[in-house]
């Protein structure tokens, strides 16, 4: 049978196990230390203890430190709500793990041109070009890495199936299987390849490693890039031109997830690219341009071509949204 007590200090009522009689526990409701007495309380009653046998002095607790106001103008400390690593009020995005702390607060669609774009990626793309290149080559060497784990139930399958099964059919497996593959990896991976590249066009602390960062929490993995796949490859293989207003509309989507401007809703994100694009579609054309491109370029300078296309994506979305760049260390001349 528990023994009933309440607490001296806050009057909470607290059911201990027989074993901890005669002991001193923590209240939980008021942290202060109290003696559990030998028999069960059910009413508070005070009985003064025998004075042959004193109670011994309760081991003093230091007061808890409490928080320290500042004064107007300074900053306050704070927890990032993704990682609880420690910020302050004057962070605008989290340095351990890169979110925005408040998501509304510098987000303005704004018409930008490309000439200032092209200017402020150029000059952080030369200022970084081997943490960029690094970053770059590791991203694809792990993208080719996740391609081939996810072939290897595959060949196992294939070679179960060819002697039973038609050839044709085994063509079709292998060939969805890749596409999984490819999308499994490309959902994983972007989030780190956007915040990544954020980073280091607002001059934030970063490392090669950061572009394959995988965070499992929300706003990790998204089936957004799955989303976005399937209405531009659906709308290139009906027509081209549909497959291409898709992309000019929506393509900083992956941007704004990443950048955690959605709200907690990854829906969001699709809205929002929309707004960005409405008043800077020659940004897009721009860019579609120089994305077709760098991607013909890709085959002979993969590490150089990719991390270009990150940097001048995320110097456009910034630019977009009316968000400083702050990652340019010398002016171009």
């Amino acid at each position: 049978m528990k023994i009933e007590f309440r607490c001296e200090s806050c009057d909470s009522l607290l059911r201990m196990a027989p074993r901890f009689a005669g002991q001193a526990v923590d209240c939980p409701a008021c942290h202060t230390l109290q003696w559990v007495p030998h028999e069960s309380q059910r009413q508070v009653v005070s009985v003064p203890a025998p004075a042959a046998a004193p109670p011994t002095p309760l081991p003093t607790r230091k007061p808890r430190p409490q928080p320290r106001q500042a004064s107007a103008g300074q900053p306050q400390d704070r927890s990032c709500p993704e990682c609880q690593a420690h910020v302050t009020s004057q962070d605008a995005a989290c340095h351990a793990c890169g979110i925005a702390l408040d998501p509304e607060s510098d987000w303005q669609p704004t018409t930008t041109s490309i000439q200032a774009i092209l200017r402020d990626a150029w000059a952080i793309y030369v200022d970084n070009l081997w943490l960029l290149a690094g970053a770059a080559l590791i991203e694809g060497i792990v993208g080719l890495i996740g391609v081939v784990l996810t072939m290897v139930p595959l060949l196992l399958v294939i070679g179960i199936l060819v002697p039973i099964v038609d050839p044709s059919l085994v063509i079709m497996a292998v060939f969805g299987m890749m596409g999984l593959g490819l999308i499994v990896v490309r959902n994983v991976m972007v989030a780190g390849f956007c915040r990544f590249h954020l980073k280091v066009a607002r001059g934030e602390r970063v490392s090669i490693f950061d572009a394959v960062q995988i965070e499992w929490r929300r706003g990790g993995v998204s089936i957004l890039p799955t989303m976005y796949g399937f209405l531009l490859l659906t709308g290139l293989a009906i027509l081209v031109i549909p497959g291409v207003v898709v992309y000019l509309v929506l393509w900083p989507y992956c941007w704004i997830w990443a950048d955690g401007k959605t709200n907690g809703r990854d829906a969001n994100a699709f809205p929002l690219a929309k707004d960005l694009t409405a008043n800077n579609m020659r940004v897009s054309v721009a860019l579609l341009g120089l994305g077709v491109a760098l991607f013909f370029v890709s085959p002979l300078a993969f590490p150089f071509s990719h991390s270009l296309k990150g940097v001048l994506q995320a110097v456009a979305y910034l630019h977009m949204s009316g968000q400083p760049v702050s990652g340019r260390r010398r002016p171009v001349v």
